[in-house]
């Protein structure tokens, strides 16, 4: 994995680049990782990854972090790659589809990894409040004793994965700054993003869920059927399906056939 740092807005935008045979795809991770979530997936499928820190993640320095800002650095580095297939997971697919929302013109093709189009009304104020409380215990408890809970959770955690994977797994999580993440939750959390529609977003979609995240199962098989785009549930595996079962991502993407599209996120054909 070689790191490339580049200018963005306030700072500096880290990418985590992971050397493949075919077309480069830019990979968005979850709160709380940072680009290096996506080696399980390069290891699997030798596909050329980019993966940025997103900001407030990693060695991303951009500030502020916030909606405009983050797509904003998106967008001028996309532009420069002309890297347009686009995979991301939980906070990343839901700034993904912001990027296909803003920039139509920067997204060929999406996979969605456990995310949903955002909220809207009470539910996003609600939402807002919850984020805003988390944001508050990252900064007063440190990054070690949120992880405490949210790695154990049997959903969201990773309890499933060997124990070897489960070390990897939180080493890296460590890797964050509390201040950062504060500033992600409150900044780029689900409260604080409006609702995609995704009716509108002009490029094909790929859903992938983990079959024991019921909730996300639910709200994508939703947003698939009211595009009438591919969702692929994947048994036995919860919401972090990168981490989980990246060999199932990679056939999911490789079996995908999306219409309309000049190009997708399997070989080249």
């Amino acid at each position: 994995m070689l790191i490339e740092r580049r200018p963005g807005p306030g700072g500096t935008l880290a990418i985590r680049r992971f050397e493949g045979s075919r077309p480069t795809i830019v990979a968005l991770h979850g709160f709380g990782l940072h680009g290096a979530q996506f080696a399980p997936l390069a290891a699997v499928t030798g596909w050329a990854i980019d993966a940025p820190d997103l900001p407030g993640h990693g060695l991303t320095t951009i500030e502020p972090v916030d909606l405009d800002t983050t797509i904003t650095a998106l967008a001028a580095w996309i532009e420069d790659t002309g890297h347009r297939r686009v995979l991301g997971y939980s906070q990343g697919g839901r700034l993904a589809l912001h990027l296909a929302w803003r920039r139509p013109d920067l997204v060929e093709a999406l996979v969605v990894v456990s995310a949903g189009a955002g909220l809207e009304g009470e539910p996003l104020e609600m939402r807002r409040e919850i984020d805003e409380a988390g944001a508050s215990r990252i900064e007063r408890d440190g990054v070690g004793a949120y992880l405490d809970g949210w790695l154990d959770d049997p959903v969201f955690g990773t309890t499933r994965l060997d124990e070897p994977s489960r070390t990897a797994d939180r080493a890296l999580r460590m890797e964050n700054a509390a201040s950062g993440l504060a500033a992600a939750l409150g900044g780029l959390g689900q409260g604080a993003l409006p609702k995609v529609p995704v009716e509108a977003l002009a490029c094909p979609i790929l859903w992938i869920a983990g079959a024991l995240d019921a909730g996300y199962v639910a709200i994508m098989a939703t947003l698939a059927a009211s595009r009438g785009d591919d969702l692929v549930i994947v048994p036995a595996v919860g919401h972090n399906v990168i981490a989980e079962a990246p060999a199932a991502i990679a056939c999911a993407v490789a079996a995908w056939s999306p219409p309309h599209a000049s190009g997708c996120l399997g070989p080249k054909r």
